[in-house]
């Protein structure tokens, strides 16, 4: 078998040790002599023992054997050699398993009656540990030295072996291999396949007492290759795995030992060949393992793995002639990994030349209808999607025109509202009534409806927006998938498509099973959030009161308003606070910080909403910080932000208010005023504001440059009021490289001199030229070019500092 070469050294380690294993723990001739006297019923769990207590409770000393081979075995829990089947069955930890197998693995004898009651058993259970008990590669090596502390007990010389022998089962061997297969890598899948090949090699050293390969094994280790993920390290998507290919491999091997290629040759008069063994033909689940791995493959716009999945299928279908056999028919299964096979690939090619791919998906569609494997493909997907297939393969066919307005007719077609009679299309129709169109096939129609500008494009962009609006869900997840879906899209008009199909599930909510939910209307407000237009505010708006109207009219819990709704509209009118613009809404024309703090008064008052939510204050406040008016307004947002910190301040049981609220305060105050009165009032804020506040680190970066920029002329007891600020901010820990800037844009040589502990020199250098190297980018200050040593934040004392990174804001 190929390896690559980072998986030889895990090849050659399996191998050395089952080789050590045979060569250096064969029986001596005393234990061989007494093993061989043994009667072919008796089993290790039959041979005396004596236990002895130790100072471990948790711990028993188990004596086997006569005086010259006793052996001292320590483990947790009770003896291996005290259990049956099932008692082994009733440990249920990893830990308590592994204790089990440690016993197996210094037991000095074992027979070939111990294999059946205790070796399966205690296998069975290792290689379906859940997940939470034990990683699958735990399980896998657990597992896989229960086969070893079989095999090692074997002679190394065939001749010394007897029908006493543990000779190992095919059950135990396949085991090993359905609990690596379990890994889903492609190490573990290398590993399966060299525990196959040490079957194949014991069976014909020893083919009178040895397990022969059969079918299951070869399943077992095909299905491990099938569906091993692969890792491309080189990045590239498009590829087959290792995987996928060694388990086509195996199928033809096993076809080749199952005398399937043999029938398959002989009826096209080929030589046959012949083989040591023979296992049972591979049945449908191993056509199917093939199948779905290639159908997973990211191959893009080539054919290989449909082609291989096309020669799978022909396969099947000669030999279910020649045999009769169901077997080879395919089933729900099948029919899904053909069909996923001619999506991924029409997914990815640009342009399909001809017609022959979609009347391939046609063929395939018609044959599932008519042996009626419908219903078992509907339990893997959607009926829809079947469909799809054909619509994502219309669009892709030329003339581009004339099938996009075929695929269009099919759609409508599905959705029960063509004019035209069903055989004119000349494609499968659902046999069932309740199959809709897809949404992501809506989705495509309407783009290439866009793509084509005809003139009646808007007339079929309607009609498709109408099937969608209408389509039925059968769940509460459907319908929330669905209107995500259509915001995805990116369509302008996908907003109101997706307040429509909440609107539409609304009506229908007592007759479907898809009942809308919070969520719901928590996507609806999502949708028109992303929008641009001056009324999406607005509709977000309506649609959280229709909610709130609902929950009031019927108390149901599904339609309880959360503060999540109000955060997503307070982002939309948040949005719209710099243009300076006044919007309308149910409360008249008003700046959108106006809607947001009316907002707040009216849910806060409700028994859905904290009162003492910070986050909401504090969006509310970050609206009246960043909002621009007009010249001569009547709005003073100072005023605003003042008024709304007392009622946040009233509402508060701490003496302190959070930081993160009143630092929208404060940055508010830092806005640019022309007027003195309006410097003045921002000033005694900010000045109370941080009276009020706990701090951080950003808490004294804003009230410094409120300070400095409502006092334009800075006087001495201002910049002192400055330094303060930085050695208040350093005495708690919280100095960051923004307030550093801050202070050395007004500070005298003198000052920074005492402030920072340099030289006079050094600080008259700073002085010098800070003009030309401090500037104002953003919100902040930042320093052009290499910045200066002494200043970095991360060379002053560390109990100065805080934890935020140079340059970020802390809010």
């Amino acid at each position: 078998m190929a390896s690559s070469f980072l998986l030889q050294p895990l090849k050659r380690s399996l191998c050395l040790t089952y080789n050590l294993l045979t060569r250096n723990q064969s029986l001596s001739s005393s234990r061989l002599s007494h093993l061989r006297a043994r009667p072919a019923h008796l089993s290790i769990l039959s041979i005396p023992f004596n236990h002895a207590e130790i100072a471990d409770q948790d711990q028993t000393v188990i004596e086997t054997g006569s005086s010259n081979d006793t052996k001292r075995v320590y483990s947790y829990g009770n003896s291996l050699l005290e259990m049956d089947a099932f008692q082994i069955r009733s440990k249920k930890s990893a830990r308590e398993l592994e204790g089990l197998i440690v016993q197996l693995e210094q037991v000095p004898i074992l027979s070939a009656a111990d294999v059946g009651p205790l070796l399966i058993p205690l296998s069975r259970m290792t290689s379906g540990l859940p997940n939470d008990q034990a990683s699958p590669y735990k399980a896998a090596l657990l597992t896989e030295r229960i086969l070893f502390a079989c095999l090692k007990q074997l002679p190394s010389s065939i001749d010394a072996r007897n029908e006493d022998s543990p000779y190992p089962d095919a059950t135990l061997y396949n085991r090993a291999l359905i609990a690596w297969g379990n890994t889903k890598t492609l190490q573990g899948a290398e590993r399966a396949e060299i525990i196959l090949q040490l079957m194949i090699s014991e069976y014909k050293n020893d083919p009178k007492r040895s397990a022969a390969p059969d079918r299951r094994c070869y399943k077992s280790t095909l299905r491990a290759w099938a569906v091993a993920r692969s890792s491309n390290a080189s990045g590239a998507k498009h590829t087959v795995s290792h995987g996928t290919e060694r388990a086509y491999q195996l199928l033809e091997e096993m076809e080749r030992f199952s005398g399937v290629s043999t029938l398959l040759q002989r009826e096209e008069g080929q030589h046959v060949a012949s083989h040591s063994y023979q296992i049972d033909p591979p049945d449908r689940m191993v056509y199917n393992s093939v199948m779905a791995s290639y159908a997973k493959a990211h191959t893009g716009d080539d054919t290989h793995a449909l082609n291989r999945i096309k020669s799978i299928v022909a396969r099947m279908d000669q030999l279910y002639l020649l045999t009769s056999n169901p077997e080879y028919k395919l089933d729900g299964h099948s029919y899904h990994s053909i069909l996923r096979a001619y999506s991924r690939y029409v997914a990815y090619v640009p342009t399909l030349s001809t017609d022959q791919v979609l009347n391939e998906i046609v063929s395939v569609i018609n044959r599932l209808h008519e042996e009626g494997r419908i219903d078992e493909l509907a339990i893997l997907v959607d009926r829809a999607w079947v469909y799809g297939v054909i619509v994502e393969a219309l669009l892709k066919t030329h003339p581009r025109d004339v099938h996009v307005a075929k695929a269009h007719e099919y759609i409508l077609g599905l959705a029960g509202r063509s004019m035209s009679p069903p055989e004119s299309l000349q494609l499968p129709l659902p046999l069932e009534s309740d199959v809709w169109p897809r949404h992501a096939v809506l989705i495509k129609m309407v783009r290439s409806w866009q793509r084509l500008e005809v003139l009646d494009e808007k007339k079929m962009v309607d009609e498709l927006i109408d099937i969608a609006i209408e389509a039925p869900h059968h769940r509460s997840y459907d319908l929330n998938e669905t209107m995500e879906e259509w915001i995805e899209s990116k369509f302008n008009f996908a907003p109101k498509v997706v307040e429509l199909i909440l609107a539409h599930a609304m009506e229908r909510r007592y007759r479907s099973k898809a009942k809308p939910t919070g969520q719901s209307f928590l996507i609806a407000i999502k949708a028109w959030l992303r929008c641009t237009s001056d009324e999406a505010p607005n509709r977000a708006e309506l649609i959280l009161q229709t909610m709130v109207d609902i929950y009031l009219e019927s108390s149901d819990r599904y339609y309880k308003p959360r503060e999540q709704h109000l955060r997503l509209l307070f982002t939309a009118w948040l949005g719209r606070c710099r243009t300076g613009r006044k919007y309308e809404s149910r409360r008249g024309l008003k700046y959108p910080a106006e809607h947001i703090e009316a907002l707040l008064q009216i849910h806060l008052g409700t028994d859905w909403f904290d009162k003492s939510a910070a986050g909401l204050y504090a969006m509310a406040l970050r609206a009246w910080a960043i909002q621009r008016v007009k010249e001569g307004s009547n709005v003073n947002p100072i005023e605003r932000l003042g008024v709304l910190l007392d009622k946040y301040y009233a509402m508060q049981r701490d003496e302190l208010l959070p930081a993160y609220p009143c630092n929208w305060v404060l940055e508010g105050c830092g806005r640019m005023f022309n007027l003195v009165e309006q410097r003045q009032e921002a000033y005694t804020l900010a000045v109370k504001t941080f009276r009020r506040s706990k701090r951080n680190a950003r808490t004294f970066v804003l009230m410094a440059q409120a300070v400095k920029r409502q006092v334009r002329d800075l006087d001495e007891g201002h910049r002192e009021l400055v330094e303060g600020l930085f050695r208040e901010c350093c005495g708690a820990g919280m100095l960051s490289q923004d307030m550093i800037w801050e202070v050395v844009e007004i500070a005298s040589a003198d000052s920074l001199q005492a402030l920072f502990g340099v030289s006079h020199q050094y600080a008259s250098g700073v002085v010098q030229v800070r003009d030309g190297k401090l500037g104002c980018i953003g919100a902040g200050l930042r320093w052009k070019g290499a910045l200066p040593n002494a200043l970095r934040c991360e060379n002053l004392p560390l109990s100065w500092r805080c934890n935020a990174t140079v340059g970020v804001k802390v809010k």
